[in-house]
């Protein structure tokens, strides 16, 4: 029996349970760096990396809303900020939750081309340890019209299947 907890695959008749969130793998930057490589070129403050002293990146939460159910599936995504435009806003912007642009860099899968996609990030000021929001700006892409609208069961499913037997690969 499905329900929201549970689903019947198409691909191998199996009950698998759905996901409540996701993580998606470092951008390809931060996965294909050596480990002393890594400790050379970036340098992690809270859950910000700074990579060269030029890239800022942070994971991030995304909250794709589940129609006619009340709730949201959670994919903790990674960001790319603009380095200047971070610095200004944590220094100059006393608001609890400062906003600012940014660029997905994780490739979310049964979606296309996603990394590059605008988003805005809306810190909360008090605590930049905790993970920022994100809001996807314009509906051109499928993922940005499912941001905007959600999605339905039929398309959650079809994505967790996709997961299932598809995974993204690591350091993508």
């Amino acid at each position: 029996m499905e329900n929201i907890e549970n689903f019947i695959c198409s691909i191998c008749g199996d009950l698998h349970r759905y996901y409540g969130s996701m993580r998606f793998p470092e951008p390809h930057i931060l996965g294909s760096m050596s480990k002393s490589e890594r400790e050379d070129r970036v340098k992690l403050h809270g859950k910000l990396y700074m990579v060269d002293r030029k890239i800022l990146l942070t994971k991030a939460d995304l909250n794709l809303k589940i129609n006619n159910m009340g709730i949201s599936m959670l994919w903790v995504v990674w960001v790319k900020l603009d380095i200047h435009e971070f610095i200004n806003k944590t220094k100059n912007d006393r608001s609890e939750l400062v906003k600012m642009k940014g660029e997905l860099v994780s490739e979310i899968p049964n979606y296309e081309n996603t990394i590059g996609t605008e988003v805005n990030l809306f810190f909360h000021s008090i605590n930049l340890e905790k993970h920022p929001q994100v809001e996807i700006l314009n509906k051109v892409t499928k993922l940005e019209k499912d941001y905007h609208n959600g999605v339905s069961m039929n398309d959650l499913k079809l994505w967790m299947e996709n997961v299932l037997y598809h995974p993204t690969p690591a350091g993508t």
